[in-house]
């Protein structure tokens, strides 16, 4: 995969998660009040990243909770750290929820590669719509509004499939690359 590729993937990722920090309701489903992130992040790197966390052991490294004053002590964070071990990987994973809302996520392997229940695609086009679906599905599954999806989707759509086909020339809104000009 290229760099190229790769930032769209990356950068698709960190659009759905900031704009998930934009919601300011709380979830509708019972289920997902009483969810923590000690519920949700396995969930999020199985159905929306895509691990298969039946190929690791899950080890629950540190959970805390905290009412920052930033937020006028009205925003529950969550703190969690889990460590994914395998045979072949070890991928330490983290991540912040701010009133059941990932707002921050961190994870890569420290040793070997990542384990997905179906490989991902290649054209990191097709990867990030992929990646919004199920970012999508798991909003639903777990009582989060998932309105900030649709811009998003409407973003990759207008992207031409084959860029090269339709002479496309790596500018984005005036970016190269994805770099500012």
């Amino acid at each position: 995969m290229t760099a190229h590729k790769k930032l769209l993937l990356a950068s698709t990722v960190l659009f759905v998660l900031a704009f998930s920090l934009t919601q300011t309701s709380q979830a509708d489903d019972a289920n997902a009040a009483n969810s923590t992130a000690e519920d949700k992040l396995p969930a999020f790197l199985s159905e929306v990243i895509g691990l298969d966390l039946t190929k690791y052991n899950i080890t629950n490294e540190g959970y805390g909770v905290s009412y920052p004053p930033e937020f006028g002590g009205l925003v529950k964070r969550e703190n969690i750290i889990f460590t994914l071990e395998s045979n072949n990987s070890k991928i330490p994973a983290a991540a912040t929820f701010d009133n059941g809302f990932i707002s921050w996520l961190h994870f890569y392997p420290s040793s070997g590669s990542m384990i997905y229940a179906k490989q991902p695609s290649t054209d990191a086009l097709d990867e990030s719509r992929n990646i919004l679906q199920r970012y999508q599905l798991f909003c639903q599954n777990h009582g989060i509004n998932a309105s900030h999806v649709a811009p998003a989707h409407n973003m990759l759509n207008s992207i031409p499939d084959s860029p090269t086909d339709k002479a496309f020339s790596g500018n984005i809104n005036n970016m190269s690359d994805f770099t500012p000009c």
